[in-house]
């Protein structure tokens, strides 16, 4: 679904009437209405509308009529309100094709103003035109195109093509015209029209000859009489027709137009479409519209259909955008928003993606059986990392409930990458789990190694076994030790270890030791890897977790 929201209104944008608004966000959709009493946005209950998403702030923003139609207002919000990309300080006032944005420029969208309403406008305008008898067609052509090129939104495409084709039918006299579009190296009929305004569905009856040669020739064709010397009388559909118009026109790119004759002879693909007409009668007062008109009208055509791409690109990265920040949020909240009180440990977390999801992810939990701590690192970054960081997740997750051994659990896991995934994934990971009477159990899959941090001394807890998702036949170690009151138990991805500054060392596992023995708390270690990586951006997720024993 285009990430864009839809608005039809009952009123023009310049009044304050009774709006109708479909609210998407993600699969979510919801239809409203905006009427003169105002429109509140928010996270509170209460609101007009009610979004739950920690972007959005409890009193975010309002839509309200202002002196010349509806106005938006910002409260302040913590995470700001966007208007076609631009953060909004205050209010605005909002008129047709604006896009607010909300918590961020990636957050749920609004549209203000209808696409569908634009194109309707367009082509009431372009029939007024039509109707004023002192407009030569000249005019009526340069009214025409001066609205197109107003034209920003994707979705008229199909209408603006429609009415370039029947105005340029008017002024030649031609009967029918088509335009094709150049799609994944195949030319695709994009709108046709006959003199009587009726659309046309099938094109086998017109010369596909003459719009292969104008494209491989990179030059306009123009056959405008029933001339006996023309060449075109050699081509069968012309004949078998009795064609006596006929104008194929290439529509090129503004910069692929300004290239050599010779290079556009080599790259005929270079054109994106052609402009095709045709007609029984030769064409009126074709001296009175030469070819250069013509061919200003097929440059109007290539630059609305360039446009329209162009749109088109943004909205699909747009889209994506908003995808990856509903999976950023998703993947958020699977890890704990607020980390639990455990029986026997205090607990302290954070990750941070270095793209907008990642690979890592952590988890704690607390059961009669004692106190659970996960930290995995899928290999890779990214979309792929996510998805499969999440179904580990939610494996180890559904095991630790049920007080599964941890070597069973990392023996399940590794099992089910190594059949599903067939080692083109793999992850590492560590396992903890603090007993109630003070022993501590781990399994390392191959894991940067835990420290244990006790009276000033740090020990690693061992170099652990092999990765989850490489070898089925893998066997798991669970190790143990028994912590005393005071001890930090410091867990942390290769995002910390690996880390390089400009100097292109790693930070490495001796300075993550001295920082930890100096006390350093998981803050601090942050601080000091952004430090030391300098201003270079995040290279890798950057996971870390901390228990800290309580008195047994």
């Amino acid at each position: 679904m285009d990430p864009l929201l839809t608005i039809d209104t009952t009123t023009a944008a310049g009044g304050a009437g009774w709006v109708r608004l479909l609210f998407i966000d993600g699969e979510e959709q919801k239809e409203m209405r905006v009427g003169p009493q105002g429109f509140s946005i928010g996270r509170k209950s209460g609101k007009d509308l009610l979004i739950v998403d920690p972007r959005i702030s409890r009193d975010h923003a309002d839509i309200r009529p202002g002196e010349h139609g509806f106005e938006l207002l910002d409260h302040d919000s913590r995470h700001g309100t966007w208007v076609n990309g631009a953060r909004l300080n205050g209010s605005i006032a909002l008129k047709a094709g604006d896009e607010i944005a909300l918590g961020s420029e990636d957050g749920p969208r609004l549209i203000f103003a209808p696409v569908a309403g634009m194109a309707q406008d367009f082509l009431r305008e372009m029939s007024e035109i039509e109707k004023h008898g002192g407009a030569s067609d000249l005019e009526k052509l340069r009214v025409f195109l001066e609205l197109a090129r107003k034209l920003d939104a994707p979705g008229v495409l199909e209408d603006v093509l429609t009415s370039l084709i029947e105005a340029t039918l008017k002024l030649t006299g031609a009967e029918r015209g088509y335009v094709f579009l150049r799609d994944e190296g195949h030319l695709r009929l994009a709108a046709a029209r006959n003199a009587a305004g009726e659309p046309l569905s099938d094109d086998a009856t017109i010369s596909h000859s003459v719009i292969h040669d104008a494209l491989a020739a990179a030059t306009d064709f123009f056959f405008t009489d029933a001339s006996a010397q023309s060449n075109a009388w050699a081509r069968q559909s012309i004949v078998d027709q009795n064609l006596r118009l006929v104008l194929c026109i290439p529509l090129r790119e503004r910069r692929v137009r300004e290239e050599t004759l010779q290079s556009l002879v080599a790259r005929p693909e270079a054109a994106m479409g052609v402009l095709y007409l045709d007609g029984h009668a030769a064409a009126r007062d074709f001296s009175q519209l030469n070819h250069e008109l013509l061919r200003a009208i097929a440059t109007e055509a290539a630059s609305l259909v360039e446009h329209a791409r162009l749109a088109r690109t943004e909205h699909e990265t747009r889209r994506w955008q908003q995808e990856l920040a509903i999976a950023a949020a998703i993947q958020q909240r699977l890890m704990p928003a607020e980390l639990p009180v455990l029986g026997h440990a205090e607990v302290d977390a954070f990750s941070v993606a270095c793209q907008q999801v990642g690979g890592d992810f952590y988890d704690v939990l607390s059961t009669p059986a004692g106190d659970y701590a996960v930290l995995v690192d899928v290999a890779g970054k990214g979309i792929a990392a996510a998805i499969l960081a999440s179904t580990l997740q939610g494996m180890i997750y559904s095991q630790l409930l049920t007080d599964t051994p941890l070597a069973a659990i990392a023996e399940s896991a590794n099992l089910f990458l190594c059949q599903r995934v067939s080692g083109e994934k793999y992850a590492t990971g560590v396992l903890v789990c603090l007993r109630p009477d003070g022993r501590l159990e781990y399994v390392n899959c191959g894991h940067v190694p835990p420290l244990l941090a006790r009276q000033g001394r740090i020990e690693r807890l061992g170099e652990g076994g092999f990765p989850i998702g490489l070898i089925p036949s893998a066997q798991y170690q669970t190790g143990s030790l028994r912590l005393e009151a005071g001890d930090r138990l410091v867990l942390v991805t290769d995002g910390v270890t690996e880390v390089e500054n400009p100097e292109r060392e790693f930070f490495g596992e001796e300075r993550l030791e001295l920082a930890v023995a100096k006390g350093a708390s998981l803050r601090d270690l942050r601080l000091a890897v952004d430090e030391f990586r300098g201003p270079a951006p995040m290279g890798d997720d950057c996971t870390l977790l901390e228990l800290r024993c309580l008195a047994l």
